[in-house]
């Protein structure tokens, strides 16, 4: 197996008819060697995590350089992954997945992925705008603000002016923070 996050696509179907560059290519290789407890045909499933939309017109799937009209792709945006299956491929083809104009990376929704965690959170209304404001000034850097939202201040009189910012919602927002 071998992946090329930028490599020279064909425009074509055809096996090592590379006209442009820039693409993205994941081959399977054939079976080599000793190939008695090797079955004769595989399905396979390739996911690319982290990438953006690709439309299957965007996308070509050879078995031994002849396209493959049966691949089945599917995007989920929820895990910014990429699936590409094959069915029934011979173990002795190449399985080629190629994007000529390459894959990219996808956004990271952080600020929507805060924006949910915050919203399900059972914590004060303040502390949710507080820990809001620093991720949305400071970034992965808000890390160390948050856990400063972890109780009353100490040299406040105000009685309104509580904050409370559990563990565990703590521990989800780094999560979000550091994911990348």
């Amino acid at each position: 197996m071998t992946f090329d996050w930028r490599a020279d696509i064909a425009d074509s179907a055809k096996d090592g008819d590379a006209t442009g560059s820039g693409g993205s290519r994941f081959e399977i290789s054939p079976v080599d060697g000793v190939v008695e407890s090797v079955p004769e045909r595989r399905d396979w499933t390739i996911v690319f995590r982290g990438v953006s939309p690709v439309g299957s017109d965007e996308l070509q799937v050879t078995i031994n350089g002849i396209a493959c009209e049966t691949a089945e792709i599917v995007y989920d945006e929820q895990t910014l992954s990429l699936s590409v299956a094959v069915h029934d491929v011979p173990s002795t083809a190449r399985l080629s997945v190629a994007v000529p104009k390459g894959l990219s990376v996808a956004d990271n929704p952080i600020d929507k992925d805060v924006l949910d965690a915050l919203l399900h959170a059972q914590m004060p209304y303040v502390t949710k705008e507080h820990a809001l404001q620093a991720i949305r000034e400071q970034g992965v850097r808000a890390v160390g603000a948050l856990r400063t939202l972890d109780g009353k201040p100490r040299f406040s009189k105000e009685p309104f002016v509580a904050y409370g910012m559990p563990d565990a919602v703590n521990g989800v927002l780094e999560e979000i923070l550091l994911r990348s």
